[in-house]
């Protein structure tokens, strides 16, 4: 056997000292007889096996103690009228041994879980403090009962007692507050898992900061639940890079349009133009065969022309250099003859300059929303709806048509590039639907935002 093995097959060193102690105990009262020794002292080898090697080896202890006692008590003492006055002294200590070794085991296990539990607690708080994510624990009425420092800075120093919704109605603008995110958090403490984004005013040194949070509810060993885990994030830089890089793909979208409708589309007109002269050429010469065949090509080219014209309109929408309104009224335009679905732009104002990437955001969303009714809805009416509040800009996508099926388990790439979108611009969005009546895309977007830098074109 190896020394491994060796060392795994040793008796405990306790254990063995233990043993020791009581069956010197024994010696000792066999030596002295009746006179000297009393039970208690075999209890010290009895504590230090059942403290160190638990509960099952503590009684054993206990159990070989009573037993050496009693085999002394019967060679070594007379003096009994009845040999069941033996048994029942030898019961009785042994009771006496197994409550103390049990008591110690116990107060020794106690000790190790109450240690580990500290350590544990210790490890969890070093964690908390240390994330850069705040972490909010709140009970099942919404009222926070321990907030990390990361979360203090969202929240403020004397946070933890306060309310989640009232924290809401003080620190976030009315368009957040009311926002499918707002009120997503002031229902946090009834344990409705979600996830949102919100723009939290004056936080960290005054700047405003865009922040994502999820909620989850707390999960005990009761089936009911008590309370919720709110987790925020900071995805103010996160949103920026992502901002920047969605700028560089809409410009490079943007010079593909040009490119294609200055540059494809006039080379494709100019070849057809060279095409018809070459007909007409070939047919004064009697070539008929071969003007038919030159015509052809031109029709072809010609067909081409309309279809980079059509991807050259996609890449650079009609009307987005001018307005908002402009483009949307183009799209709807071209819904209605293209499809002859009755689509039309509601507005009762100009809608308030964004900026053209705001504006092509929202240009995108909503036409993927335009083109989604009239593929898939079979709807006979479209409706554009834009109103313009004192702190928000509400745009909706309303169709009459089917709705979106019940079947339809998640939603596809052109919905999660809807919500893509928006995120980069800090808007709301809400998709709903019934079967039979119909479906709508509400899009709003704090005009707030476009005071602070993060979210300026």
């Amino acid at each position: 056997m190896n020394s491994a093995g060796s060392r795994g097959s040793a008796v405990p060193p306790p254990l063995v000292a233990g043993c020791l102690w009581i069956l010197a105990c024994g010696a000792a009262d066999w030596w002295s007889g009746p006179e000297l020794l009393v039970s208690a002292l075999y209890l010290p080898g009895i504590l230090w096996i059942a403290w160190h090697s638990g509960r099952i080896v503590g009684l054993a202890a206990a159990a070989f103690a009573s037993v050496v006692w009693l085999t002394v008590d019967l060679y070594t003492r007379g003096g009994y009228p009845q040999m069941w006055i033996l048994l029942w002294n030898g019961c009785t200590r042994f009771l006496v041994f197994g409550t103390t070794a049990w008591l110690a085991s116990e107060i020794r296990t106690r000790r190790i879980a109450e240690d580990a539990l500290q350590r544990q607690t210790a490890i969890l708080g070093s964690i908390l403090d240390s994330m850069r994510e705040g972490v909010v624990v709140a009970d099942k009425d919404g009222r926070i009962l321990m907030c990390n420092p990361s979360a203090a800075e969202w929240f403020g120093e004397g946070a933890v007692g306060g309310r989640l919704a009232d924290w809401v109605d003080a620190n976030l603008d009315d368009a957040h507050a009311d926002s499918a995110a707002g009120r997503l958090l002031r229902k946090a403490g009834e344990g409705v898992d979600g996830s949102g984004e919100l723009v939290i005013q004056g936080a960290r040194k005054g700047a405003d900061r865009i922040v994502g949070f999820s909620t989850r509810r707390l999960q005990g060993g009761r089936a009911d639940r008590d309370g919720v885990v709110v987790v925020f994030t900071d995805l103010t830089d996160r949103r920026e890079l992502e901002r920047e890089i969605a700028r560089a793909a809409e410009r490079e979208r943007q010079r593909i349009g040009r490119d294609l409708h200055d540059g494809l589309c006039q080379e494709l007109v100019s070849i057809s133009f060279a095409a018809d002269a070459l007909t007409m050429d070939l047919d004064r010469l009697g070539m008929a065969k071969q003007a038919a065949s030159l015509e052809e090509l031109a029709r072809l080219v010609r067909s081409s022309n309309v279809k980079a014209k059509s991807l050259a309109r996609g890449l650079f929408p009609t009307g987005l250099d001018e307005s908002l309104d402009v483009a949307l009224q183009s799209l709807a335009a071209t819904v209605s003859a293209r499809s002859g679905i009755a689509c039309a732009l509601e507005n009762e104002e100009p809608l308030p300059e964004l900026g053209r990437e705001i504006e092509s955001h929202l240009f995108l969303i909503l036409r993927e929303a335009v083109l989604n009714a009239e593929r898939h809805s079979s709807a006979g009416r479209i409706r554009i709806v834009a109103t313009a509040t004192g702190h928000e800009l509400v745009l909706e996508v309303i169709d009459d048509g089917d709705g979106i099926p019940e079947g339809v388990a998640s939603p596809g790439i052109g919905q999660r590039i809807m919500k893509y979108r928006a995120g980069l611009i800090g808007a709301d969005l809400e998709i709903q639907s019934a079967p039979g009546e119909g479906a709508y895309v509400r899009c709003r977007i704090p005009l707030a935002h476009f005071s602070h830098q993060p979210i300026q074109p």
